[in-house]
């Protein structure tokens, strides 16, 4: 696995982008960068398996692949899709899921600007999974985006979200930022680099309060919300129809 160092170099201080030098560490990053995130690839693969009738899964932003490949090795698939606007990030995931090709469609699109020629209308999905993707998408657009995902779907679809928060009281919101921090430095990296981060995410990465996810879920049409997750301020949400 290669070793992120990006936000080593101060040169790389512009806006942060899913570039092909992302992509090229994005494992290891992703993993030093979210607390308990291998905790989430399990929550993932068990809900799956518990809660798909049809045995068939999308994922909306499945970067490099690697929860597709957890779900395939650890489950019955019937078949699955891997969606990303990164065209180097799906280059990994389908050498990732190599083994895997025949039950496994990766689409290079932005599912904002339509769904056609999406899916195959015979293997329709029940469960979606959007693993810290929304906080990535305007604001305007997040109830668009995920009626788009909803509409590809079977009608009893539960869809699983993993989002970074924030929450209405400052001091409180202030000190969980400061330890998530902390927990960055304590997975190796240098003050420098999280502070290069942090300002490389300015207007990129826009999370919600808690209360705010929840509505938009429901104003999307799923009838029940609940909590799967929490550590720091990132939470999981388990949708259902």
């Amino acid at each position: 696995m290669n070793i992120d160092k990006i936000f080593e170099n101060p040169s790389n201080l512009r806006s942060f982008e899913f570039n092909n030098d992302v992509c090229k560490v994005f494992d290891d990053m992703v993993s030093r960068s979210v607390p308990g995130y291998h905790n989430i690839q399990d929550i993932i693969s068990l809900t799956y398996d518990e809660f798909s009738q049809n045995r068939v899964f999308i994922d909306v932003g499945c970067s490099t692949g690697t929860t597709i490949a957890k779900i395939l090795s650890e489950n019955q698939v019937n078949y699955c899709y891997g969606i990303d606007i990164s065209e180097s990030m799906l280059a990994i995931a389908q050498e990732k899921c190599g083994e895997h090709e025949s039950l496994v469609t990766f689409k290079n699109c932005n599912l904002l600007n339509g769904t056609d020629n999406v899916i195959n209308s015979e293997k329709v999905p029940d469960f979606i999974i959007l693993n810290l993707v929304l906080q990535f998408i305007r604001p305007p657009e997040r109830k668009k985006f995920i009626t788009n995902i909803k509409s590809l779907c079977s009608s009893s679809t539960l869809m699983l979200v993993f989002e970074k928060i924030i929450f209405n009281d400052a001091e409180i919101n202030m000190k969980y930022i400061d330890s998530y921090l902390k927990w960055k430095g304590k997975n190796g990296y240098s003050e420098s680099e999280v502070s290069n981060k942090r300002k490389a995410l300015e207007n990129k990465l826009i999370p919600y309060l808690h209360e705010e996810n929840i509505e938009l879920f429901k104003s999307s049409g799923f009838n029940s919300v609940e909590i799967c997750f929490s550590f720091l301020n990132f939470r999981g949400y388990l949708c259902r129809c």
